[in-house]
Parts: structure tokens; sequence; C-alpha cells
């Protein structure tokens, strides 16, 4: 069995701003996978297919493993592509598992569940129930779907639609179709990729508000990128019989998306390009409101040709679960991302 180890380190980064860009690194031998990872500023939260591992970021010590696959209470129901999602809020966990929310206490106790419609996609909490990925074909046409749901799911109010990437018997863009829509909430307002580098914002009750126009440079799309993403696709055991199926209809743009991927967190907007510097990732800062405050680059790594590492940014600290294949040991890296943060 390859050997898993986590390792982390917030506290000589939170001391000295001397380490203020320097990655970290610290032990958690418990692992053998991670799949997602949320943080709040006493614990670390790591699933693992149907497990939850609850490690103290005061001590890096693990205090806690529930969970597995079933239905009864502390048990999850997973779906082969997709995995737990977590939300923490600020007196509970929330594990969010295929057709269901599960709410436990920050220390991992069980409190009570909601039976949700089963979604490829994450619930995030708005105003006073929930906004919810979904998908559907009207008039041949296929669509992502975020839909409003009250506190226990009985009434559904969609909100919003755009075209699904892939269409049948059209050409698509595999970059767009092998990830899901990015969307967040903050304040209890909701944030989407809206494309063409805007940010959709609705408020709790689904009203549509001001779009958000952020600056950004194209990015073109080499040959040599295609062509990895090419060869990822034809021998990727999962992805492969895709490859074979659709290699006719597969067409790459001239350029990448605006948006990789959408995240919020400290009050701000963390947008992920496809742009790169010696090997790093293009990160953009904005405000709640959209201002660009600062670009970055950041050491985010790659799970495939198409999926980052599972990540998380709190306390101006970004953390990404990711594996070393060299030395067969998962690692979690933490990284400051501006000083004084």
């Amino acid at each position: 069995m390859i050997k898993k180890i986590i390792l982390v380190s917030l506290g000589l980064l939170v001391l000295s701003i001397n380490f203020a860009f320097t990655t970290q690194i610290f032990p958690l031998p418990e692992l053998k996978r991670a799949e997602a990872v949320a943080m709040n500023g006493e614990r670390l939260y790591i699933s693992e297919g149907p497990n939850v591992f609850i490690y103290s970021l005061k001590n890096f010590k693990l205090e806690k493993i529930f969970g597995r696959e079933g239905e009864g209470p502390s048990e999850f129901k997973i779906h082969t592509y997709r995995g737990l999602k977590f939300h923490v809020n600020t007196d509970e966990l929330i594990v969010d598992s295929y057709g269901r929310l599960s709410y436990f206490t920050k220390d991992g106790v069980y409190k009570r569940e909601t039976r949700t419609i089963p979604s490829m996609g994450k619930y995030v909490s708005l105003g006073d129930g929930f906004v919810g990925l979904g998908f559907i074909t009207d008039n041949k046409v296929n669509y992502f779907t975020f839909s409003l749901f009250d506190a226990d799911f009985k009434s559904k109010r969609e909100i919003y639609r755009y075209k699904h990437p892939f269409q049948p018997q059209k050409s698509y863009n595999p970059l767009e179709t092998t990830k899901m829509p990015s969307y967040e909430t903050w304040d209890n307002k909701l944030f989407l990729d809206g494309k063409d580098g805007t940010i959709l914002v609705f408020d709790s009750t689904g009203k549509p508000l001001d779009t958000i126009r952020f600056p950004y440079d194209k990015i073109k799309l080499t040959e040599e990128r295609k062509n990895y993403y090419i060869t990822w696709y034809k021998t990727d055991p999962k992805f492969k019989p895709i490859y074979e199926r659709d290699k006719n209809w597969i067409t790459f743009p001239d350029y990448f998306p605006v948006i990789r991927d959408l995240l919020i967190a400290d009050g701000k907007i963390y947008v992920v390009t496809y742009g790169k510097r010696n090997g790093e990732n293009e990160l953009l800062i904005l405000t709640i409101k959209g201002q660009l405050q600062q670009k970055i680059f950041v050491p985010l790594q790659d799970e495939n040709a198409f999926r980052l590492f599972p990540y998380t940014i709190k306390n101006g600290m970004l953390s990404q679960v990711c594996e070393n294949e060299a030395e067969e040991i998962w690692e979690l890296h933490i990284r400051q991302l501006t000083p004084g943060t």
C-alpha cells in the first residue's frame, strides 16, 4: 500500500512575515487519500471517501475520524463522480453528500440531517435556504440550472440557467465539459461564473444584482497545450471511452476560458485563471464588489490535466491537498497569500 502523508505548518506562517511566501509542510500520516479540504480557526477537515478526518490546528494532531457509507446518522452516500463537500459555519460543520446535508458540531458530533435532491453539484447556503445545481433538457437543449430551495428542500424555484457546454452531436470544448460550474455565496448573495470575464450576482431571493466585470488578460491556448489535453484524454481510464466516443466533436478554442475556478473567503473574491508563470498559477484577488486588488502567482498543483487538487482559502492562507507521486505521499501545502494577512 502506498504510504500517504499530509504535511502542514500554519503557526510559522502566522508568526513571521519572513515566511510569508514559503510553502510549509508537516505530517498527518493517518490519511490514505484526500479529496476535499476545509478549515476554520481551530480545525482542519479532510474527506477521504465517506470518512471525515478532523485535525487540530493547534498541535496538528488527529482529533477524530467519523463517517462511513450508508443511509444512517453519520453515514454518507457516495457517487462515483461526486465526493463529500464541506460547509464550515460559525457554529457547525455541514457535510454535503449525495442526496443529504448532515449537520455536526465543529468537533464532529452528529446533530441532524436534511434530505436533498441528489445533485452532482454542491449546495450552498443562501438566505434561509440553499442554492443547488441541476441539469435539464429543454426543447432538446441541455442546460445547467441554479435553483433556490427552502431550508427543508420542500420548495424549489429556478433562478438562473445557461447552456450546458455539452450538446449532443455538436462540437464542444473539453475545458468546459470536464469541470463543474463555479459558484459561491457570501453575505447572503450568490456569485457564479458568468463567462467572458463576468461574475453574476443574486440576492437572497434570487433577484439578479449588478454583474461584476473585472480586468483580465486573454490567454492563448497553444498547440502544445492542446496536445497535452488530448494525450491525457486518450489515456485516462475514466475519460478514454468518452474520447473514443466524442473525438470528432472535441474542439479547442483559440483562448482559454477566463475563469478556471472561483472561491470567496474573508470577504474577497479569488479567481484562478489559466495563466502561468514559472509553473505557478495566476490568482486574481478582487474586492467583494469586484475591484481588482492584486494579481499574484501561487503554486497550485494539478490533480490531472483538467482539475486542480482540492484547496481552500482561510484567513489569507491558501491550503491545498496534493499528492507527491515521487515520494508516494500526500501533502497539505499552506502558503500566505499577501504580507500582513
